[in-house]
Parts: C-alpha cells; sequence; structure tokens
C-alpha cells in the first residue's frame, strides 16, 4: 500500500517535472523568435538610411507616401503604446494615403518575410512642424545648432568656434512581425 502511494506521488512528480521544462521551452522559444525580429530590425533601418540618402534634397521637403516618408513629425497620442499607432496610423501593408485621414501616411514593407519568417516594415519621419524646407521660418525642424563655442582655458589663446552644416534629424521607426504573433520595433534617429 505505502509503495502504491509512493509510486502516485512520484507520478505526480514527473508528470509536473515534465510540463515545467515543456512551460521552459515555451518561454525560452519566444525569447528566441523575439530576438531574431529585433535583430531584422536592422534591415529596416539600414534601408530608411539608404533611402534617405538617394533621396536627400528637395524631395525631403514633402511627404512621400509611397515610400512610407512624412515630411512632419507624428507622435502617439499621450497614452498610446507604438503599436496602437502603428496600427491606427502607420499600417503595416503597402503603402497609400489613408482615405480616412489624408494626412496621415503609412509605413512601408520593402519585401517578404526574410529567411527568419520575419516581415520588417518602415516609416521615417522628419522631425519638423511644418511640411517645409528646414531654413524656412515657421519650419520648426529639430537640428543640431549651427555653431558650437568653447570658452578658452588658461593654455589657450582663445575662443574656438566649431562649424558644420547644419542636418536635420529623422525618425526612423521599423516594425518587425514574425511567427508565433512576435512584433518589435527598433527605432533610430539619424541626421543627415
Amino acid at each position: 500500500m505505502i509503495a502504491l502511494i509512493m509510486l502516485v506521488a512520484m507520478t505526480l512528480g514527473g508528470l509536473a517535472l515534465v510540463r515545467s521544462v515543456n512551460m521552459t521551452n515555451i518561454i525560452a522559444g519566444n525569447l528566441a523568435f523575439q530576438q531574431g525580429a529585433t535583430n531584422s530590425g536592422d534591415t529596416g533601418v539600414e534601408l530608411a538610411v539608404h533611402w534617405l540618402e538617394i533621396n536627400s534634397g528637395v524631395t525631403l521637403y514633402t511627404s512621400v507616401a509611397a515610400q512610407g516618408y512624412v515630411a512632419t513629425r507624428q507622435d502617439p497620442a499621450p497614452g498610446q503604446s507604438w503599436d496602437a499607432f502603428w496600427r491606427a496610423v502607420l499600417v503595416n501593408q503597402a503603402v497609400t494615403v489613408n482615405p480616412a485621414n489624408p494626412g496621415v501616411y503609412m509605413a512601408y514593407t520593402p519585401s517578404a518575410p526574410n529567411a527568419a519568417g520575419n516581415t520588417v516594415s518602415f516609416a521615417i519621419q522628419r522631425l519638423c512642424a511644418q511640411a517645409l524646407p528646414p531654413s524656412s521660418a515657421g519650419a520648426g525642424c529639430s537640428m543640431p545648432p549651427a555653431t558650437v563655442s568653447t570658452s578658452s582655458s588658461s593654455k589657450g589663446a582663445g575662443v574656438v568656434a566649431l562649424q558644420y552644416g547644419s542636418q536635420v534629424y529623422y525618425r526612423i521607426t521599423s516594425r518587425i512581425a514574425g511567427p508565433r504573433n512576435t512584433v518589435s520595433y527598433v527605432q533610430a534617429i539619424v541626421a543627415m
């Protein structure tokens, strides 16, 4: 009788152990899919930077809906997650102007899923208040200062002014959708 009770207890313990190992494997697999999706986000950022480089100049003063580019800054509403913002504004599909809101543009998905099964989409937003040339009054572009001054030290001979060309900031948001409903976001700010 005692042996049968011990056998039932050991069987229940073994079942609990198998279930625990199975759950651990599922969690590890989900973490691997999430990491793979995040790693694929670099693809979207690199494609977006390449697009900015080949389209620099006057093209960037206006939105290019067909390529997921918006010449003005768009942010999620207070309390809205990036996923909700993406689904409401930057829909993960081929890009067209949103008929419900003509001033809102969608994201660009340049290709089919990669070898890992991840679909990478990106949206580029110029960090400006208005779709005007950055030097225009009222454009409200986020950019570094044109001149940076440093004060002299006891060993220096005066003030050195560092000059560099004005650059405009662009926010690139990549959304990666992968297997097992994995969704990951990668954002980068670039100055060009």
